[in-house]
């Protein structure tokens, strides 16, 4: 019994991380995409001295994050929004109105698909499983071919 008890603390814990990560994840993506769509506008109308300030701002909402992210995230996606920050401020400063547009258009699609994949559904789920099943089995097929 007390085996059981033990094994439900342990469950309920897991989910409770779960539930909490998804949580954050929504919140700080949902707060940098506001940011990044004011600032987006803002370089539609050709005001980029508007737009800096803004993509900073939702840089360092980001990069607040960044160290949970590194835990909960794949690492090429937390890569990838880095490096389209460093390209949208770059783009800000030489006002090339076309490439900072879809930049940014790249960068709240990649933030957007962090934010869903932060959602518990079957098709999450589902991807990741099918995600980590070649993976099973090369390990297997490894191990065959090393015995």
């Amino acid at each position: 019994m007390r085996h059981c008890i033990i094994a439900l603390v342990i469950l309920a814990l897991a989910l409770s991380f779960c539930i909490i990560s998804s949580n954050a994840i929504r919140t700080a993506c949902s707060e940098t995409l506001t940011l990044l769509q004011r600032a987006q506008k803002a370089v539609k109308r050709e005001d980029f001295d508007t737009a800096q300030p803004l993509l900073r701002k939702a840089e360092q909402n980001w990069s607040d994050h960044e160290r949970f992210f590194g835990i909960v995230l794949r690492h090429d996606e937390a890569d990838d929004v880095m490096k389209d920050f460093a390209a949208l401020k770059q783009y800000a400063v030489t006002q090339d109105l076309d490439e900072y547009l879809a930049t940014a258009a790249s960068l709240m699609a990649t933030i957007e698909h962090i934010s869903n994949m932060a959602l518990a559904s079957y098709h999450n789920i589902l991807s990741a499983t099918a995600e980590k099943t070649p993976w099973v089995f090369s390990v297997v097929e490894c191990r065959l071919l090393c015995v």
